[in-house]
């Protein structure tokens, strides 16, 4: 093992540290800080969408990225089980603001997802 694979190494096993642990700490601070309660649900979902990605990542993504197995149908199946995430975990008072905000809740929730991976992508 290179310096280059030690390193790769070093930083995956940080970041599947710290993202959950950052998770944690802005569904804290919403739940204390944020007063308007549109604001909080969205936040909220924000989150889950972000635990969500991380969960996926760590269980499904991280054997397969990198090597010949990482196919367009493998990251079919990790966009659905992501949603598919999102969907179980998701509470009560977030599904009904979603509801109640979004006609095309599966695009929404797919596009959220996109977002999120566009944005850990770039770090």
């Amino acid at each position: 093992m290179d310096w280059s694979e030690l390193l790769t190494l070093i930083i995956k096993g940080v970041i599947a540290i710290v993202i959950p642990i950052i998770g944690v700490a802005i569904k804290t601070w919403i739940s204390s800080h944020v007063k308007d309660e549109n604001a909080k649900l969205a936040l909220s979902f924000v989150a889950l969408v972000t635990d969500a990605v991380t969960n996926t990542y760590q269980t499904y993504v991280e054997a397969l990225k990198g090597t010949d197995e990482w196919t367009e149908e493998a990251q079919k199946t990790a966009l659905t089980a992501c949603y598919d995430y999102i969907i179980r975990n998701m509470p009560a008072d977030v599904n009904k603001w979603l509801t109640k905000n979004q006609t095309d809740i599966k695009t929404f929730i797919t596009d959220e997802i996109e977002t999120i991976v566009g944005k850990t992508k770039t770090k």
